[in-house]
This record gives structure tokens, sequence and C-alpha cells, in this order.
């Protein structure tokens, strides 16, 4: 995610010699194109989605019949989720056997992942001695090694990254992926989101995509569900503060959504004013009804959206989906679905 635009001093003309730094002055204003925004496009040719069903009790997923009776009990469930949905992608025709494994690459979203362990950690810690933590879950204190289990069942030995922004984290990780493709360091990744939050079972699972080239998903005759471009903005409230930031912002998503035709644009936010301002700007350009809705308490609702409109008959062709957090964290998900078929519309 881009935004605070970084630049070398003017006068520092000169490369550094060895072991010097480089001093970097920071600027904040809202990412536009030449000063931020960064857009990247492929295509969308898996799809495993890992949610509750509607009153779902805390016993909905059984690790033992989704992955296997062994090895997989004492991992946390967030990642349990992931592993699920990442099969199911792969399943779903996202292949990766046909990618070298040092071209493969996976990018996860996360903002309560790890709330349930956490809070186990914290409860044992305060209760006794950190000689307490079960070996098998104190790895698990970094974020990033959540995904790592998805890494490994997939042989991903491309770049591989945890992102943790909030609300937004899931469809960075779709732009995340396509910057790493265009800059040549891998052919197909896997973009994924999981969640395991406090308050119950609701915004608890997992969303897995699988991306590739579309030349490649041609080549192997790919069932493509759509074409995403994933955009990541930062708009600090402090900017959308002032009309001239507001007018500002307007701009800049105008730019981001080009000349396409949005006739449905699905708003997930958090209720705060960078979400009001968001919804402000879109009401001032050329798309349809803005249909708003509660973000949860982490990123994976908007990924969720995204994948029921690919894989739902009657989904209007251009789609647009953004999250939207309090501290002016943007995702924009631009959708172009393809013409439905038997398997996609299932």
């Amino acid at each position: 995610m881009q935004g605070l635009a970084a630049r070398p001093r003017a006068a520092a003309a000169r490369r550094p010699g060895a072991g010097q730094r480089v001093r970097l002055r920071r600027r904040e204003r809202i990412g536009g194109p030449g000063g931020g925004v960064v857009t990247a496009t492929a295509v969308i040719t898996g799809i495993g989605v890992v949610v509750p069903p509607p009153d779902a009790g805390g016993d909905w997923f059984d690790p033992r019949t989704a992955l296997g009776p062994r090895g997989y009990r004492y991992l946390p469930p967030a990642c349990q989720f992931l592993l699920a949905a990442g099969r199911r992608a792969v399943a779903d025709g996202g292949r990766l056997d046909g990618v070298p494994e040092e071209r493969r690459a996976a990018v996860v979203g996360t903002n309560t992942g790890l709330a349930h362990l956490f809070a186990d950690m914290d409860a044992t810690v305060t209760s006794g001695t950190a000689d307490a933590l079960s070996p098998a879950l104190a790895p698990f204190f970094a974020v990033n090694v959540l995904g790592t289990r998805l890494v490994s069942e997939h042989a991903v030995k491309g770049p591989f990254m945890t992102v943790t922004s909030p609300r937004v984290a899931g469809i960075e990780a779709l732009g995340a992926g396509a910057r790493a493709m265009a800059a040549g360091r891998c052919d197909a990744w896997i973009a994924a989101a999981m969640e395991h939050p406090l308050d119950g079972p609701a915004g608890s699972g997992a969303v897995a995509m699988i991306l590739e080239r579309p030349a490649d998903a041609a080549a192997r005759d790919a069932h493509v569900y759509g074409t995403c471009a994933a955009s990541a903005l930062l708009a600090p409230p402090s900017t959308l503060a002032t009309a001239g930031g507001r007018r500002r912002l307007g701009e800049v998503l105008g730019s981001v959504l080009g000349d396409a035709a949005y006739q449905e644009v699905d708003v997930f936010g958090d209720g705060s004013a960078t979400e009001e301002a968001v919804v402000s700007a879109l009401t001032d350009l050329p798309v349809g009804a803005v249909r708003r809705a509660p973000a949860g308490p982490g990123c994976l609702a908007p990924l969720e959206r995204l994948a029921r409109l690919l894989t739902e008959a009657g989904s209007a062709r251009e789609r647009l989906v953004l999250a939207v957090a309090g501290e002016g964290h943007i995702g924009v998900a631009r959708l172009a679905i393809s013409e439905p078929t038997a398997r996609g519309a299932g």
C-alpha cells in the first residue's frame, strides 16, 4: 500500500558511500497517478471458500473431515480454514502443478487470525509463567507463520508475505501478488484472507483464489472466472478533513476506475469518516448503486463478496468492491466477470 511518498532529498545527487544512510522525506498525501496508486491485473482460475453457514455454532468446522486425521489438530483454526480454502481453490481448477515451484507465490491477509491464540497466551502468562505456553502453538506468536503451512503444502518457493492492514488486507493480497507477477517474480499466486475473531463464528473462515497470467490460463484452456485488478490507497484522515483532500480522493478514485461502467458497487467499511468520504466521492463518479455493508472484525468480508460475485449466476459483468478502514486504508478491487458457465454458476 502506498500513499506516503518517500523521496530522497533533492540535494542528495551523488550516490551514498559504503555504510552511509540515505535520509528520506515523507509527505502525507493521497496516492494518485504517478504518486502512489498501484494497479495490477490477472485472471482468477480457482476459488475456495470456507465460511460458517448461517446460525452456525462453534463446532462448524471439523479439521479431520476437511484436512485429514493427522497433522492438523494443533494448528490455530485460522490456519486450518486457510489450508481448506487453498485445497478447494486448487481442486476448483486453479492448478499450480504446471508452474515451477520457484515461480509460485502466496499473499495472505488477516486481522484477527490469531486473536484467540493471543488471548489464550495472555491468560497463560498472566496466570502463571511463559513456560506453560504450548510448544506446538508458541511459534504462531509471529503472524506470518499462519501462512507457512499453506506455502509448504503447495510447494510455493517464490515470494510469500502476510499483510495485515485493517479491513483491506484481503484486497491487498490480490494486488501484492499481481505486482510480484508484473515484476517478473512469479507466474501464479495464491491470494487469500483468513480470520478467527473473538466474538463467535461470524466473520470466521477463509477465502483463497488462484490467479495467473491471462496468456498462461488460455494456453492450458483453463476456466477463467474473470479478471481482477486491485489497488491500494492511503487517504489519511487528516487529509480527508479538508475540502481539498476530499476533492483529491474523488480524483484518485476516478483515475482508478477509468472508463469502465460499474453498475453496482459494494463498500465494506467500519462506519468511519473515511468510509463516508469514500461513499461521497463515489456518488460524484459514473457508477451505479452503492451498496454498503459492515466489514466486520477483519478483512474476510470483501474477499468473500468477490468470490460470490464470480461464482454466482446473474452478476453484472463489471463490478467494483471496496474495503475502507478509518485509519485511511482503502482497497479497490475491479472485476470483469466472465460469461457464466455451468461450473462458474454453481
